[in-house]
């Protein structure tokens, strides 16, 4: 059994070595965008850069579009997602949201999250893992070099190998840590739907087996191609723009500093005396005393920097655009509200198509790990039900408040139909369309009455509502939501 172990932790390893050659061509490319984009996740596998950064505009446009879209998806502040399943109690629904939330809270999984959407936004490709148990869960978004993982035709991930270090009592042991979907010659290893393996690379012997119900390892792409298990990122677009900014900055220095500090002309027989430069210095045989003349000038080239930065300016303009710098830049303008609706709505499209592929890719097989485990532990008899999950994330609730003001549009444009038949409004369903407002609003469903209110067997009529006086409402309710939640 130890051989067909070794020998399966050897053929995985080559495997592994295929995948690893496959990513060569994009070393180089991931090597720059580290230098220039994201210089934190410089480390062990891209060598430090001989030349000097002049310029932060990418590395800074990169973080505000990181630090956007934390705040468009699962923003810590607030409830960003929600659950349900039809054959689960709603009280137990709330019960695996709230030791969901607790457990982002507790384990770190906003700052790892913001550490994801930087990775993602440079690199194009970003890993993340999630494991644990009720008292102890990780999260950790890993470097992108610390992984390579495979696709199948569906472009769901079937695969992955992660580099690992590992202590024990003999030394430090370098290991790969393999996860993949199960198939019929691996059931002898898990039953789980996932099995897991940590092999050592120095011989290839499989030192841990296991298995897991979801995968740990979400896979993100920020945009992706058919031909290439590797995503693209902002970044690589402009990338060109970026190391040309970086050059015309420093060029535009040294111009500067040629004009601020001139190199000096002077007569060859000063070259022994030397000349000092400094603030205060005296050059002693720098005025000829007979005809009262110079002998020291300082070389006018007559050059001009301020096309260079004009130049620089087009070069930024290009790199914040890619970045979507419109997201977080506001125009100062006067403008109503809803032109300023409008416009943040227009500009938030651009952003739609990246938003539902990190929602399906990462988020949603997520929060299912996550949810899966909590139900193991906690609520067993809902272990092998699979929820329903709803983003309540601001970008979500943007996109439903939006349909929520078409609907709205379209019952105004019928105002007047109304106005010349009012009998026109009984074909209108108000009940339906205050839940499907309250829904879009991100409003509860208990805060909506089902049946018609009645007194006595007769329905209110429709003027019924014009006998209350709406100010003395207004003034008991903080008494009323008093009283319900004592």
């Amino acid at each position: 059994m130890k051989e067909i172990n070794k020998d399966l932790g050897r053929k995985l390893l080559q495997h592994r070595q295929k995948l690893l050659e496959k990513r060569q061509n994009m070393l180089p490319l991931y090597e720059d965008i580290a230098t220039y984009v994201r210089p934190q996740r410089l480390g062990h596998h891209q060598r430090q850069k001989k030349q000097n950064i002049y310029d932060s505009t990418a590395i800074i446009a990169a973080d505000q579009l990181a630090s956007c879209l934390w705040s468009f998806l699962c923003d810590g502040s607030s409830r960003w997602f929600s659950l349900s399943h039809e054959n689960i109690d709603d009280k137990d629904i709330l019960k695996i949201e709230d030791k969901i939330y607790q457990a982002f809270d507790q384990y770190g999984f906003y700052n790892a999250v913001h550490e994801l959407f930087r990775d993602l936004i440079s690199f194009g490709s970003a890993v993340f893992v999630s494991d644990g148990n009720e008292n102890d869960f990780s999260f950790k978004a890993l470097h992108p070099l610390d992984c390579i993982y495979s696709f199948d035709n569906k472009g769901q991930v079937v695969e992955v190998f992660r580099d690992l270090k590992l202590e024990e009592e003999e030394g430090e042991k370098e290991v790969v840590h393999y996860v993949c979907k199960n198939k019929a010659t691996l059931t002898s290893i898990s039953l789980l739907p996932w099995v897991s393996m940590v092999i050592e690379k120095k011989n290839g012997r499989i030192l841990r087996k296991g298995g897991y119900n979801d995968c740990p390892y979400n896979i993100l792409r920020f945009f992706s191609s058919s031909h290439s298990i590797f995503g693209e990122s902002p970044a690589m677009q402009v990338l060109a723009d970026i190391k040309m900014l970086n050059q015309m900055v420093k060029t535009n220095l040294i111009a500067a500093q040629k004009q601020i500090d001139p190199p000096l002309l002077a007569a060859d027989e000063l070259s022994p005396m030397g000349i000092r430069t400094h603030p205060g210095a005296i050059i002693y045989g720098g005025i000829d005393g007979l005809q009262n003349k110079r002998l020291i000038e300082p070389l006018i080239t007559g050059g001009s920097i301020n096309i260079g930065l004009e130049m620089e300016e087009q070069r930024r303009r290009s790199i914040k655009e890619a970045f979507y710098y419109q997201l977080t830049s506001h125009l100062n303008q006067q403008r109503s509200a809803t032109e300023v609706i409008i416009d943040f709505e227009d500009r938030l499209r651009l952003i739609y198509p990246m938003v539902s592929r990190i929602f399906s890719d990462f988020i949603r097989p997520l929060i299912a790990h996550i949810s899966h485990i909590v139900m193991s532990q906690d609520f067993p008899n809902y272990a092998q039900q699979k929820l329903q999950i709803t983003s309540l994330s601001p970008l979500a609730l943007m996109q439903k408040q939006n349909q929520v003001r078409k609907l709205m549009s379209g019952l105004q444009s019928l105002s007047p139909l109304l106005a010349l038949n009012h009998q026109l409004k009984g074909h209108i369903d108000t009940l339906s369309l205050l839940k499907l407002v309250a829904k879009d609003w991100g409003l509860p469903e208990s805060v909506i009455l089902d049946e018609q209110i009645e007194e006595e067997g007769q329905t209110f009529p429709k003027e019924f509502m014009g006998n209350f006086d709406l100010q003395q409402i207004l003034s008991q309710l903080p008494q009323i939501f008093k009283e319900i939640k004592g």
